[in-house]
């Protein structure tokens, strides 16, 4: 019934992207603005399956490396998960200023093995569900030529809404077993090279972060968070090869809603959120994109990832390992923006499926 459902889905979203597509071809690659919507699908045989539509506007009058851009999603799955999303992100005067936000509130269910960590035999593992706000935004000025420094601040609200009766979050074993205010103040370092943001070819960028959750303003507990990311493009005879690398410390007294999660539709497909969540956080990953015909193209991609309480811990398991293919449909010829689907596996046995727009990374 599952994969029915799925192959329905499936034929569905491309009917609607052909659409798309051919209204793209037709009318609206000479405009300056452009909005594209797709209808998205995630399965796994853990998580079950969540529907999505995913609706992009673009101002391409902009930059092709620097594009004005406002997102909006909304997704229900079948675990009774629903959420919605905003986010937009603004260039002003050449690209000298860039102001981003974004908005999302939801109902999520999920599971929290326990204990933490990266170990594969979990002792306890209870299903709960939460209602989440979350809202964010950052300024930032370019320096130099490819350089974005900034400000930002992002707040989040967690509250458990059904947990297991005397289990770990009832008997607050763990921080973030009660409500939760989250409100942080941070900055953030950007270098970009890359030829397009939406399908680099060639190029590099770097991105660094460091927020503070102080409780003078807001925060139920103090604690900080610091990320960085690299990710590499080069391109030969019409094939790309992605390159990414990505870690993620928490310091403090941090609720487990704040703690890196491995896995998801980015960083490490084929792994659900939640199933291994730590302190510290380290994943690569490497994807080839190559051309099918036309606007058809496809990638095979593999990842590997660990999180641990430590940095000294990250080999005290064996590290996560997933990949799979994909296929790619070019929406817009320019910008290069692509309907895509990753089914991926893990080396735990478990199957995802995502179908949604732009790539991982």
């Amino acid at each position: 019934m599952k994969l029915l459902l799925i192959l329905l889905l499936l034929s569905f979203t491309i009917k609607i992207t052909a659409k798309t597509s051919k209204k793209i071809k037709n009318k609206v690659m000479e405009d300056t603005d452009n909005f594209v919507f797709i209808p998205g699908l995630a399965y796994s045989t853990s998580d079950g399956i969540k529907v999505n539509g995913t609706g992009l506007y673009y101002d391409k009058s902009n930059s092709i490396s620097f594009p004005n851009s406002f997102r909006t999603n909304i997704s229900y799955g079948s675990q009774n998960e629903f959420s919605f999303g905003l986010g937009t992100k603004r260039y002003f005067f050449n690209q000298k200023y860039k102001i981003s936000s974004y908005f999302t509130t939801g109902r999520y269910p999920s599971t929290l093995y326990y204990p933490l960590g990266g170990k594969k035999n979990k002792k306890e593992k209870e299903s709960f569900l939460s209602s989440n706000n979350y809202f964010g935004f950052s300024i930032g000025k370019r320096k130099y030529k490819y350089f974005y420094l900034g400000i930002a601040y992002n707040f989040a609200y967690y509250k458990i809404t059904e947990k297991k009766e005397n289990g770990i979050i009832d008997n607050n074993k763990i921080i973030g077993s009660e409500n939760t205010i989250a409100s942080g103040i941070g900055f953030y370092i950007i270098r970009e090279k890359r030829n397009n943001s939406y399908y680099p070819t060639k190029g590099y960028y770097i991105y660094c972060n460091n927020y503070i959750y102080p409780t003078f303003i807001g925060s139920n507990t103090f604690y900080d968070t610091s990320a960085i990311s690299f990710k590499y493009f080069h391109s030969f005879y019409k094939i790309t090869i992605a390159f990414q690398v990505y870690t993620r410390a928490v310091f403090g007294n941090a609720p487990f809603q704040k703690y890196s999660q491995l896995g998801g539709s980015g960083l490490l497909r084929g792994y659900s959120s939640y199933k291994y969540i730590d302190r510290r956080y380290f994943a690569t990953q490497l994807e080839i994109r190559y051309p099918v015909f036309w606007r058809i193209s496809g990638t095979a991609f593999l990842g590997t990832a660990q999180v641990t309480n430590s940095f000294l811990n990250y080999f005290d398991y064996p590290w996560k390992l997933a990949g799979g293919l994909g296929f790619r449909f070019r929406l817009d010829k320019k910008q290069n923006i692509n309907f895509r689907l990753d089914i991926a596996w893990n080396i735990e046995g478990e199957m995802h499926i995502y179908i949604t727009s732009l790539e991982a990374f």
